[in-house]
């Protein structure tokens, strides 16, 4: 086959050869002859029209004579390529280069990257590090170095940022096999080339942290604030989430990993614990009998936990002093979902009777989860209810923290247990592997049986999660993925909302909730406290304008939505924010100076995230609704708003877009 040999390196200077063996490196020419055929390399046995191949090496503005020139260049290349001419082969009107499958790096390096990062994603670190290992080692420079025009000025960025995401995996990898030390050495310069990258950041401060470098750790934060800060931007939540971690001495640093290492900790150990604690023996004695049990939370944060470098010996509350955990209230108004509800019922009626149960329920933030399980649980008799919030941690409620720690150890309990974990997807790593022994243990109980269910947004990102999410498929749990609320649904809870039947416009405002009924009850709730809802004949209207005002407290709901999107994505969603609720994939593209390919990426994370949604024109893509447009836009300081707006509106311009919609973008 021609072009059996052929082999190039895009992953640092340009460099091709037609024999390996050997090593016959091919006179690659001028500069221009060299990018055209980068672009046929880094598009490898696939057609490339000659219009794409101009647009490729001249931009937006090529000379008259550009046509002639690629058939010139072409010839060139065909000529250096000497026995192998006929891998660069033509087409009606277009050109390909024909390579093994195994014939360019950067293809090689694309495809361990994503073996690496699918092993992390599965928790095979050592995997993980191996395949990412190999990925990095076919680098020897930034990619296409020396290489002219816009193709390659692109390209070049879009390995770069792919090679940043490989070197983050690599560490990631490297910190869970427990090589902090080395995982420190290699992020010391990737921080310093790039300071405003938060994630790196965070893996600074999880390696000193795990190294028992804790004040360095804290350090680390406020050096990476004042970084964020020169520009502009403040820390994001995950980065906010892991300092507050590091000041309260959560489960997330070394002494959970010990105990998580040292096996299940026996609830009675965790009750003699605190009893030692009350006593005159006080902590030492305790540390020396149990130290395991000293570590856990359970002992740690229990009502009767007293601080030990102020207490002396309180006696402990009587059992009936202790509080109880409270069970999740039903909304006031609950509508629809009666197939999922009769799920939960039949798993209840399961766990009174003896038999263990696992269900993990999966839905976009405000899609109705927390109601729906507050109901389903709101009239369960027979059984033990244990709410617990992940923002909390599992034993954050110092009233479920010793059932927590009962469902942990397997002991005995009165009565069946049924351990509610909402929002999931906000607990700290450690708490989570702790989840995964809950899960366990509740489709083969040592003990009461146990009922455990879990709440969680969609998984966007992260390595845990995903793991935890097969697990539950595996060990032959029930996924159940909540579907928006149908349009009629929501438009009765808006009709209770407001006091009256919805007329046209509240309807609009259901169909654009995206069958989001924690959006459309909370804006029906903003229109009614402002006196923006006008009744007559017992129907409800509201002007137009009224509709587009976004409460405040629901802008932080579509922030939490934003969130586990990856950087990449949500660059590009705040471009498209820009251009309206609606926009164009070709307008988009014009905004941020990437083609439609790459574009791509981006938008189907997005898309499977819900944040944006095809309303069903072939042409466009819409946001989901008015909260999640807003909170894109809410979350840009003010001059960066105003420098996109007229990016925005030029590229429009350039497109030949209506004067009306130029304006409308350009603020």
């Amino acid at each position: 086959m021609s072009g059996r040999g052929l082999r190039v390196e895009l992953l640092g200077p340009l460099r091709a050869w037609t024999d390996p063996g050997e090593r016959s490196e091919v006179a690659l020419g001028p500069a221009r002859r060299r990018a055209v055929f980068a672009v046929l390399a880094a598009r490898a046995n696939q057609e490339v029209t000659r219009q794409d191949l101009v647009d490729a090496v001249w931009g937006d503005e090529p000379p008259p004579t550009a046509v002639g020139a690629l058939h010139t260049y072409v010839s060139g290349l065909r000529a250096a390529l000497g026995q192998d001419r006929a891998a660069l082969a033509s087409g009606r009107a277009s050109y390909s280069l024909r390579v093994p499958d195994d014939g360019v790096d950067a293809a090689g390096f694309e495809r361990s990257r994503l073996i690496g990062t699918r092993l992390l994603g599965a928790g095979d670190w050592s995997g993980a590090r191996a395949a990412l290992t190999g990925a990095l080692a076919l680098w020897r420079g930034p990619a296409l170095s020396g290489v002219p025009g816009p193709f390659a000025e692109v390209e070049r960025r879009r390995l770069a940022e792919l090679r940043l995401g490989a070197l983050e995996a690599h560490a990631r990898a490297g910190l869970e096999l427990g090589e902090h030390t080395e995982v420190l050495a290699s992020l010391s310069a990737l921080v310093a080339e790039h300071p405003g990258h938060e994630s790196l950041r965070e893996l600074v401060m999880l390696a000193l942290l795990r190294s028992g470098r804790r004040a360095e750790a804290l350090e680390s934060y406020r050096d990476a604030r004042r970084a964020l800060a020169a520009q502009g931007v403040e820390p994001g939540p995950a980065l906010r989430a892991l300092h507050q971690r590091i000041l309260r001495e959560d489960p997330g640093a070394a002494a959970v990993a010990e105990v998580l290492a040292a096996g299940p900790v026996r609830a009675d150990r965790i009750t003699r614990v605190r009893d030692l604690v009350a006593g005159p023996a006080g902590w030492d004695r305790a540390f020396s009998e149990h130290p395991a049990a000293v570590r856990a939370p359970a002992a740690r944060r229990a009502p009767d936990h007293p601080d030990p470098a102020r207490s002396s010996t309180p006696a402990p509350p009587s059992p009936a002093a202790r509080p109880q955990p409270a069970r999740p209230q039903p909304a006031r108004r609950f509508l629809g979902r009666t197939e999922e509800l009769a799920l939960l019922h039949e798993l209840i009626t399961d766990v009174r009777a003896g038999r263990g149960g696992l269900l993990w329920l999966e839905g976009d933030a405000g899609v109705g989860k927390s109601a729906l399980l507050a109901e389903a649980l709101s009239t369960a008799t027979g059984c033990r209810v244990v709410p617990v919030s992940g923002a909390q941690g599992l034993f954050g409620d110092l009233a479920a923290a010793p059932l927590v720690a009962t469902a942990l150890t397997g002991s005995t309990t009165p009565e069946p247990l049924v351990l509610l974990v909402d929002d999931l997807h906000a607990l700290p790593e450690p708490d989570l592997l702790m989840w995964h022994r809950l899960a366990t243990t509740a489709l083969a109980p040592r003990g009461a049986p146990l009922l455990l269910l879990a709440a969680s947004r969609p998984l966007a990102s992260g390595r845990v999660l995903p793991r935890l999410r097969r697990a539950v498929r595996v060990r032959g749990g029930h996924l159940l993925a909540l579907p928006p609320l149908p349009t009629a649904c929501v438009a009765a809870l808006i009709g209770h909302v407001v006091g009256a039947r919805p007329g046209a416009s509240l309807l609009d405002l259901a169909r654009r909730s995206g069958g989001n009924p924690l959006f459309a009850e909370r804006v029906a709730a903003s229109l009614a406290r402002r006196g923006a809802v006008r009744v007559v004949d017992g129907v409800a209207e509201v002007d137009e304008a009224e509709l587009e005002r976004v409460p405040t407290s629901l802008l932080s709901v579509a922030a939490g939505v934003l969130e586990p999107l990856s950087a990449a994505a949500q660059e590009v969603l705040r471009c498209a924010a820009v251009l309206g609720p609606r926009f164009r994939v070709a307008e988009l593209g014009a905004v941020t100076g990437r083609t439609t390919r790459e574009l791509l990426g981006a938008l189907d994370e997005a898309v499977a995230a819900s944040v944006v949604v095809d309303p069903g024109s072939g042409e466009e893509l819409a946001f989901r609704n008015a909260c999640l447009h807003r909170a894109l836009l809410d979350g840009l300081p003010t001059t960066a708003l105003s420098a996109l707006r007229h990016r925005a509106a030029r590229a429009l311009r350039t497109l030949g877009a209506p004067p009306e919609r130029i304006a409308a973008v350009g603020g």
